[in-house]
């Protein structure tokens, strides 16, 4: 008897997962939708921005599932219209949003559009802090080759190679201590 009742809550779980697998599964789906309808539906302004200050473009390179040939499609057919000063509501500019994205390609693009590469955030970090902090290689050595100061030092003191250290990035803190000597 004690062995059917298991037997019940096992099927029982399965389903459930089951069903939240699903659930979330067309969560994603819907996001997906979403983001794809607002890529191809930003009418003239890809600047407009969202309740939290992002536009369609941040919203892409946030999104580690997005299309690196349509993101820089995008970017290359909108180079002009681009807004590179707008920031969303921490502070953060369009190449921060890169540097979660991670692609060297599409971080240099947009560092050559923007007027300093060291801008900081509400926090005082810049975007090779975020590298730094997110353990995006690529991406700390793509803004240190572009001239992203390594010294410079966010609101709590901490510079990029501070926080490589405390988040376990061995590669990153290594790196920038090669570039610090």
């Amino acid at each position: 008897m004690k062995q059917m009742k298991n037997k019940k809550k096992v099927k029982q779980n399965k389903k459930t997962y089951y069903y939240i697998g699903t659930i979330i599964l067309i969560a994603v789906l819907c996001y997906l939708l979403f983001m794809f309808y607002n890529l191809k539906n930003f009418s003239s302004d890809i600047n407009k921005k969202d309740n939290e200050g992002l536009t369609v473009l941040m919203h892409l390179l946030s999104d580690n599932n997005s299309n690196k040939n349509e993101i820089k499609k995008l970017i290359l057919d909108n180079r002009k219209k681009i807004d590179y000063t707008l920031k969303d509501s921490n502070g953060r500019n369009i190449l921060m949003y890169a540097v979660f994205y991670g692609d060297s390609d599409i971080i240099k693009d947009i560092a050559k559009q923007i007027d300093n590469i060291n801008e900081k955030d509400n926090d005082g970090r810049t975007a090779l802090h975020l590298a730094a902090q997110y353990g995006k290689y690529e991406a700390v050595a793509t803004l240190v080759e572009l001239g992203a100061d390594i010294n410079i030092k966010d609101n709590l003191s901490l510079k990029p190679i501070d926080i490589a250290e405390f988040e376990g990035f061995e590669e990153i803190y290594n790196y920038l201590q090669s570039k610090s000597n």
